[in-house]
């Protein structure tokens, strides 16, 4: 599909085509920048990692999912999943410091990526009019609206940028339909990762799941593969959700066989991913379970399978080298091997029910 061209191509040109690539680590660099965000309710909850001290703030909306601003590496920006809000905070006083509403008939879809160099900010997006799922982009100058890019049916999701440039971002290919579920219009395609060159409005190739009855919500990627989780999409009746992992040139998806007795156990849908790059592990919580799933991140072999309690978001912590898992509790373990470890907080916290944290 082509993006609405009004001035598109004009304004990238302006603001500098080399903009897209890898967000970039946190660039916080003053004492200790080991912090857990996640998300309990309307609040975002910010846990110090190495001091174990806890500051709750209301923001006003259910976060989905963050990004932390490059440019100014103390705040970070979230937005509600299927919500008119997209806002920036300051993690460590809690200010809420600007705030973006989608326009009329259009509603944010829950996750946003900076361009390499932070003067691009962008966001999945559905627009009722069309029944299509968009990326926007926001210039971060004064946030002006320079970018829309129709990407596919239905509603697009969660994305990241490749190493070449592109991005790529989940499909479910169910058509938008007003004051409706994003996960319950009609089927137009199967459910699918997206990749498309901001640069030229073009998609390159989509990765379809070939399952009907599973919509793709959340992905990561190692040096080797991409790897996806799914839901049951409504109306089927399937046993829950599944792990799916691709070569990252690949055009067809696998599915990741976890052992039957291991398997049975996990009846919920997939969501949060990380990655560890040293060890080649990814975790992935199956929230409804009670378990999370260990496989390597170099072949998609299962690994392990460990009882844990309701976990909704994971991240990997660099410093410690360590799984952060946030839920009920806040929980961790070694990659390389171990146990589930309870993580003693400073002050008692409310349940961490988001679906995604970040650690920086």
């Amino acid at each position: 599909m082509k993006p609405e061209r009004r001035e598109f191509l004009k304004k990238l040109s302006f603001l500098g085509l080399t903009a897209y690539g890898l967000s970039p680590p946190s660039l916080a660099g003053q004492g200790n920048d080991n912090h857990l965000i996640a998300i309990s309710g309307s609040d975002i909850v910010v846990v110090d990692l190495e001091n174990h001290e806890v500051n709750t703030y209301p923001v006003g909306c259910t976060a989905h999912d963050f990004v932390q601003n490059p440019l100014n590496p103390r705040r970070v920006w979230l937005s509600e999943k299927w919500g008119a809000h997209a806002k920036e905070v300051d993690f460590q006083t809690g200010e809420i410091t600007r705030t973006l509403i989608s326009p009329p008939n259009t509603q944010f879809f829950g996750h946003g990526l900076f361009s390499k160099n932070g003067d691009l900010l962008y966001f999945t997006r559905g627009n009722f009019k069309s029944g299509l799922g968009h990326i926007v982009g926001y210039d971060t100058r004064n946030f002006e609206q320079v970018v829309d890019f129709p990407v596919a049916v239905g509603g697009v999701h969660d994305l990241h940028f490749t190493s070449k440039g592109t991005i790529l971002v989940t499909s479910t290919g169910l058509t938008l339909v007003q004051g409706s579920n994003p996960a319950a219009g009609p089927q137009a395609e199967l459910s699918s990762l997206v990749e498309a060159d901001l640069a030229t409005g073009e998609v390159i190739r989509k990765i379809f799941i070939k399952d009907e009855s599973q919509l793709i919500g959340h992905f990561a990627m190692s040096d080797e593969l991409v790897f996806a989780t799914s839901a049951n999409a409504p109306r089927k009746n399937g046993p829950g959700g599944e792990i799916y992992f691709a070569p990252l040139d690949s055009k067809v998806f696998l599915k990741a066989e976890i052992p039957g007795e291991q398997r049975k156990f996990l009846a919920g849908d997939f969501s949060s991913l990380a990655v560890d790059p040293a060890t080649k592990r990814i975790s992935i919580t199956n929230r409804r379970s009670g378990y999370i799933t260990i496989l390597n991140s170099e072949t998609g072999a299962y690994v392990a399978t460990h009882v844990c309690p309701e976990y909704a978001s994971v991240s990997f912590d660099k410093t410690r080298s360590r799984f952060v898992y946030a839920g009920d509790s806040i929980d961790t373990l070694d990659p390389a091997g171990g146990s589930i470890e309870r993580f003693k907080l400073g002050s008692a916290v409310g349940k961490m029910d988001g679906s995604h944290s970040l650690i920086i």
